[in-house]
């Protein structure tokens, strides 16, 4: 019988135990800090991912391209098991994150080490700038108004949104415009310091000029954490990512780095969805 180890208790998933048959050998000096291996998902009786394959580099930006409906956002709510929440929702094959399957691991301590940021700013209502923040550190076990003041404004300055809400900590936050609600919520995820950032579409809902504040962030974060973003854009694609990934159907079609899949996509699938894009 394989022996059951711990998770390093210098990460928020201490807690959480594996096998020691299922941690990749080198699991962590791999490149890749995620890995899909023959992921499926089902909606019911309806497949709406195939086989997925697919390993995310570690420190990069990875887009998710791709037409409407075609499975980015499932794809991307399986690295962190927020299809688990969906009792109609069967999910196949194996995701792994530094060597160790996601499916080991308890969900609130993964969405820890794996945060999202979706479509639409979800600032917490009724909440506080600084509440939005202190509150999940204090779930997360930070104690004390010294710790927590200065978490906060540990995310809130790598959100770069200090400058503009220092003075406004304890007023509502939906009283922030909505580029600054989704920089929060990036605050709010980076907080717990995770490992990988998911990004659905975080810019679909913004002026042009609270995009491109996002979209420098994004370039900055590439030092603290893997992104991988969802977008139907493919200029920002471009501009953002080392790593594109386009999916068609359900299906992984061409993935690579983001100037080879562009320039000179090895698929013609890819070529004439580039091309319809434009």
């Amino acid at each position: 019988m394989a022996q059951a180890v711990s998770l390093p208790t210098s990460t928020p998933i201490a807690n959480t135990q594996v096998r020691m048959a299922d941690a990749a050998p080198g699991a962590h000096t791999a490149e890749a800090v995620l890995e899909a291996c023959g992921l499926s998902v089902h909606y019911g009786t309806r497949q709406v991912l195939h086989e997925i394959e697919l390993r995310i580099p570690r420190g990069t930006l990875t887009a998710l391209i791709g037409p409407s409906g075609c499975g980015k956002s499932t794809l991307l709510r399986c690295f962190n098991r927020l299809h688990d929440v969906n009792p109609g929702v069967r999910v196949e094959g194996e995701i792994r994150i530094n060597g160790y399957p996601v499916s080991a691991w308890d969900p609130v301590a993964l969405r820890r080490r794996v945060g999202m940021v979706f479509q639409r700013p979800n600032p917490f209502p009724g909440r506080s700038v600084f509440e939005n923040i202190a509150l999940p550190l204090r779930v997360s076990g930070v104690r004390g108004k010294r710790a927590l003041a200065q978490r906060v404004e540990q995310a809130l300055q790598a959100a770069a949104l200090w400058d503009e809400v220092k003075d406004r900590l304890h007023q509502p936050a939906q009283a922030l415009s909505g580029g600054q609600q989704q920089r929060l919520c990036i605050a709010r995820a980076l907080a717990l310091e995770p490992q990988v950032l998911l990004l659905d579409e975080p810019t679909s809902a913004l002026d042009p000029v609270s995009t491109q504040r996002i979209e420098s962030l994004l370039q900055e974060l590439k030092s603290r954490c893997t992104l991988i973003l969802v977008t139907h854009h493919l200029g920002q694609a471009r501009r953002l990512a080392e790593h594109t990934v386009l999916l068609d159907a359900g299906r992984i079609v061409e993935q690579g780095p983001t100037e080879q899949l562009f320039e000179a996509p090895s698929d013609p699938r890819t070529a004439a969805y580039l091309s319809r894009a434009e």
